[in-house]
């Protein structure tokens, strides 16, 4: 079901894809689905959920890259990975380029989209905690650091407003910005303006 789902909410979008399409390529039946999923919405976001979590730990081991030159190059590649994630993935893609995320904060719970914020925070705070006290990333709460990555990640759904080309090279400019800054002992800190 998950792998169905992941595919044909790729193929078709959040919008477009329906229950009996995906209990048929799954090889269930409705009342099999509902068994597990009280909506095709409720499935997307547990596709989506699994898939965040892949991304952070892919992240995580390219910010965490013993092999890497320096912390920073550390950070610059694991923005380009979050640059490109979603142009190898066609449920990424659909999620971040058109109108999926809209529909599905829409239909999931304040509280469930929270929590999946929360993950995140957790999953990536020790990281930056660690290398904070390596004296590699800026002494900043690792929440702001973490909220910052995040609004870059989000930034890929404007892609459309865009020339594409023009919209990578200001994509990587910003992607080395950061990792400067996140790296520099130089760079402002603090979580307020």
């Amino acid at each position: 079901m998950i792998r169905e789902g992941k595919r044909l909410f790729g193929k078709y979008g959040l919008k477009k894809t329906n229950i009996a399409q995906l209990t048929e390529a799954a090889g269930i039946s409705p009342a099999a689905f509902y068994k597990f999923f009280a909506s095709k919405e409720e499935l997307y976001f547990f596709i989506f959920e699994k898939e965040a979590l892949n991304m952070q730990n892919l992240i995580l081991e390219q910010v965490r890259d013993p092999d890497s030159d320096s912390t920073e190059t550390s950070f610059r590649n694991a923005f380009a990975t979050m640059m490109n994630l979603y142009k190898e993935e066609p449920f990424l893609e659909r999620l971040f380029l058109g109108s999926d995320l809209n529909q599905l904060m829409l239909s999931i719970a304040e509280a469930d989209i929270n929590a999946h914020v929360r993950s995140g925070y957790r999953n990536f705070t020790p990281a930056f905690e660690s290398l904070q006290k390596e004296g590699k990333v800026i002494p900043a709460d690792p929440e702001v650091l973490i909220t910052i990555m995040q609004l870059f990640f989000l930034l890929n759904d404007q892609r459309s407003h865009f020339d594409p080309g023009l919209f990578d090279q200001a994509m990587n400019l910003l992607a080395r910005w950061i990792a400067r800054g996140l790296t520099s002992t130089e760079a402002p800190q603090g979580g307020t303006g």
